[in-house]
């Protein structure tokens, strides 16, 4: 087939209502993607399976993910105000008087 034959039967595909060109996918999960597609409640509608798993990324994994960064955030703040509560023991400095009457600093 020349360039040009190959060029108009790639649009003609592209045009089809049906049809839908993905490159750069596995071929597994390309498979997959017709299977899917090909499942009762899609009828071979690439676009409404296309828009149904961007709705469930959208509706689900994203969602799902704000309420866990929200607890994350709530336990690091009271991480910190933890942490400031801590109490550090204070380092006491004793002098000793030595028998030949020098002052040494004990740390306790």
């Amino acid at each position: 087939m020349e360039k040009t034959e190959i060029e108009e039967q790639l649009k003609n595909e592209i045009s089809k209502p049906s049809s839908l060109h993905i490159s750069r996918v596995p071929k597994s999960t390309l498979m997959r993607f017709y299977e899917l597609a090909n499942e009762e409640d899609f009828a071979n509608d690439y676009g409404f399976l296309i828009k149904y798993l961007i709705d469930f990324h959208d509706g689900i994994i994203i969602s799902s993910v704000e309420p866990l960064k929200m607890e994350v955030e709530i336990l690091k703040d009271k991480m910190n105000k933890l942490e400031s509560m801590i109490i550090k023991p204070e380092v006491k400095e004793e002098y000793v008087i030595m028998a030949d009457g020098q002052r040494k600093i004990r740390k306790r």
